[in-house]
Protein backbone atom coordinates (compact mmCIF):
# COMPACT_ATOMS: atom_id res chain seq x y z
CA UNK A 1 0.00 0.00 0.00
CA UNK A 2 1.28 3.39 -0.64
CA UNK A 3 1.65 5.91 1.94
CA UNK A 4 -1.49 8.01 0.51
CA UNK A 5 -3.78 5.31 0.71
CA UNK A 6 -2.47 4.23 4.44
CA UNK A 7 -2.82 7.98 5.52
CA UNK A 8 -6.86 7.78 4.05
CA UNK A 9 -7.58 4.14 6.18
CA UNK A 10 -5.99 6.59 9.00
CA UNK A 11 -8.51 9.27 8.85
CA UNK A 12 -11.34 6.40 8.22
CA UNK A 13 -10.85 4.54 11.45
CA UNK A 14 -10.20 7.68 13.42
CA UNK A 15 -12.99 9.36 12.02
CA UNK A 16 -15.29 5.94 12.67
CA UNK A 17 -13.64 5.53 16.16
CA UNK A 18 -14.66 9.61 16.97
CA UNK A 19 -18.27 8.31 15.95
CA UNK A 20 -18.08 5.23 18.27
CA UNK A 21 -16.63 7.47 21.21
CA UNK A 22 -20.05 9.93 20.64
CA UNK A 23 -22.50 6.68 20.08
CA UNK A 24 -20.66 5.78 23.82
CA UNK A 25 -21.32 8.77 25.20
CA UNK A 26 -24.82 9.04 24.52
CA UNK A 27 -25.65 5.54 25.62
CA UNK A 28 -23.70 6.81 28.81
CA UNK A 29 -25.89 9.61 29.01
CA UNK A 30 -28.95 7.92 28.49
CA UNK A 31 -28.60 5.75 31.18
CA UNK A 32 -27.57 8.02 33.83
CA UNK A 33 -30.90 9.44 32.67
CA UNK A 34 -32.58 6.70 32.86
CA UNK A 35 -31.25 5.47 36.01
CA UNK A 36 -32.14 8.49 37.33
CA UNK A 37 -35.38 8.94 36.75
CA UNK A 38 -35.85 5.00 37.00
CA UNK A 39 -37.85 5.30 40.26
CA UNK A 40 -38.41 1.54 41.79
CA UNK A 41 -39.20 -0.07 38.92
CA UNK A 42 -36.28 -3.14 38.55
CA UNK A 43 -36.86 -3.28 34.75
CA UNK A 44 -36.17 0.38 34.45
CA UNK A 45 -33.05 0.12 36.42
CA UNK A 46 -31.64 -2.74 34.45
CA UNK A 47 -32.33 -1.49 31.67
CA UNK A 48 -30.55 1.88 32.79
CA UNK A 49 -27.69 -0.17 33.99
CA UNK A 50 -27.40 -2.46 30.51
CA UNK A 51 -26.90 1.03 28.64
CA UNK A 52 -24.09 2.30 31.19
CA UNK A 53 -22.20 -0.76 30.81
CA UNK A 54 -22.88 -0.52 27.04
CA UNK A 55 -21.69 2.88 26.79
CA UNK A 56 -18.71 2.35 29.18
CA UNK A 57 -16.86 -0.70 26.76
CA UNK A 58 -18.25 1.71 23.70
CA UNK A 59 -16.21 4.25 25.01
CA UNK A 60 -13.20 2.34 26.08
CA UNK A 61 -12.84 0.65 23.03
CA UNK A 62 -13.40 3.58 20.62
CA UNK A 63 -10.71 5.53 22.56
CA UNK A 64 -8.26 2.83 22.37
CA UNK A 65 -9.33 2.22 18.54
CA UNK A 66 -8.59 6.00 17.75
CA UNK A 67 -5.09 5.94 19.89
CA UNK A 68 -4.08 3.04 17.75
CA UNK A 69 -5.31 4.58 14.50
CA UNK A 70 -3.65 8.11 15.81
CA UNK A 71 -0.18 6.96 16.28
CA UNK A 72 -0.56 3.52 13.80
CA UNK A 73 0.23 1.30 16.85
CA UNK A 74 -0.71 -2.62 15.54
CA UNK A 75 -1.03 -3.58 18.85
CA UNK A 76 -3.95 -0.98 20.47
CA UNK A 77 -5.74 -1.58 16.97
CA UNK A 78 -5.67 -5.62 17.14
CA UNK A 79 -6.51 -5.36 21.04
CA UNK A 80 -9.30 -3.35 19.79
CA UNK A 81 -10.46 -6.22 17.28
CA UNK A 82 -10.32 -8.88 19.09
CA UNK A 83 -12.16 -7.09 22.50
CA UNK A 84 -14.89 -6.05 20.29
CA UNK A 85 -15.39 -9.57 18.17
CA UNK A 86 -15.03 -10.93 22.15
CA UNK A 87 -17.87 -9.04 23.58
CA UNK A 88 -20.36 -9.42 21.11
CA UNK A 89 -19.38 -13.04 20.57
CA UNK A 90 -20.28 -13.62 24.37
CA UNK A 91 -23.31 -11.12 24.28
CA UNK A 92 -24.97 -12.99 21.40
CA UNK A 93 -24.70 -16.22 23.44
CA UNK A 94 -26.00 -15.08 26.22
CA UNK A 95 -28.58 -13.63 24.52
CA UNK A 96 -30.43 -16.80 25.01
CA UNK A 97 -29.44 -17.76 28.58
CA UNK A 98 -30.51 -13.96 30.30
CA UNK A 99 -34.11 -13.46 30.37
CA UNK A 100 -33.57 -9.78 31.52
CA UNK A 101 -31.03 -8.86 28.96
CA UNK A 102 -33.31 -10.36 25.83
CA UNK A 103 -36.81 -8.76 27.13
CA UNK A 104 -35.06 -5.28 27.17
CA UNK A 105 -33.15 -6.13 24.13
CA UNK A 106 -36.69 -7.45 22.24
CA UNK A 107 -38.35 -4.63 23.54
CA UNK A 108 -36.12 -2.08 22.19
CA UNK A 109 -36.13 -3.68 18.54
CA UNK A 110 -40.59 -3.84 18.86
CA UNK A 111 -40.71 -0.46 20.10
CA UNK A 112 -38.10 0.75 16.70
CA UNK A 113 -39.68 -1.47 14.13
Amino acid sequence: MSGGSIKCLQVVVAILCILQFILGVIFLIMGGVGLNKSGSGAETKSAAIFLLVVGGVIVVVALFGLCGAIIKHACLLISVTNATGRYFNDSMTKYKEDGASRNFIDSMQLSVG
